[in-house]
């Protein structure tokens, strides 16, 4: 094949000599990013969202060892997403508008709303160690504490809770 002159690549390096940039043929720059802000990563945190969300929303109210404010958190928390995955969707639209709607003021309310619900976690867990449940029953706990802190750890990544 042909090669063409005036393509080339061009790594730029710190002072350490590793590749912090990547530059194609001078038509876009690439910086190297933190393994946490892969896309990866950032699938496998949505993924563990959804699960501990998913599984708690479906599974506690059949429960015996119900906790009302950990369900909530939870199903608040699922309505973020979806109303994130939503207002991403519609990005061109409010760019088209040049403003902000009410429903995407109030959807970044949400976050606090879970940061509060999270702080009665501690509770919740003290009150089923009393009850001694079943191993799935902490698995089930264990999956949406996992999930709380990944969406708090997201939420404050991405600066979701500012409006």
């Amino acid at each position: 094949s042909k090669t063409d002159p005036n393509f080339f690549v061009v790594f730029v390096e710190d002072d350490g000599g590793e590749v912090v940039w990547m530059t194609f043929g001078g038509t876009g720059s690439y910086q190297k990013v933190p393994w946490y802000e892969t896309p990866t990563v950032q699938l496998i945190m949505a993924a563990i969202m959804l699960l501990g969300f998913l599984s708690c929303i479906i599974t506690m109210p059949f429960s015996r060892y119900r906790h009302w404010p950990v369900w909530l958190m939870s199903l608040i928390g699922l309505a973020f997403l979806a109303g994130l995955a939503y207002m991403t969707m519609q990005a061109d639209l409010i760019l088209f508008f040049k403003t902000i709607p009410l429903a995407t003021k109030l959807l970044f309310l949400l976050p606090w709303l879970i940061g509060a619900l999270t702080l009665t976690y501690p509770l919740a867990l003290a009150s089923l160690w009393r009850k001694r449940p079943a191993a799935r029953v902490w698995l089930l706990y264990g999956l949406n504490m996992a999930a709380a802190a990944a969406f708090i750890w997201f939420v404050n990544y991405w600066n979701l809770y500012q409006f």
